[in-house]
């Protein structure tokens, strides 16, 4: 079996339409994840997530070696 360590990023594109008092507090509300859909809070008014997507920044197989210690 081999070994790899592989950097990678994941990343969703996600659109939403809300309602809110400046751009500022809605990027504000986005970053601290207070999107709310349902109940007297609710600030979103339509929201899409897009296709979940991964790629790859490094890759590299790891070599490892087992030693036996002498008695």
């Amino acid at each position: 079996m081999k070994t790899f360590r592989i950097t990678f990023t994941k990343t969703i594109e996600t659109i939403v339409e809300m309602e809110s008092q400046s751009i500022t507090e809605a990027w504000k509300k986005i970053k601290e994840d207070k999107l709310v859909a349902d109940g007297p809070d609710r600030n979103i008014v339509w929201m899409n997530e897009g296709e979940l997507r991964y790629k790859a920044e490094t890759t590299e197989e790891i070599t490892r070696q087992m030693t036996s210690i002498p008695k």
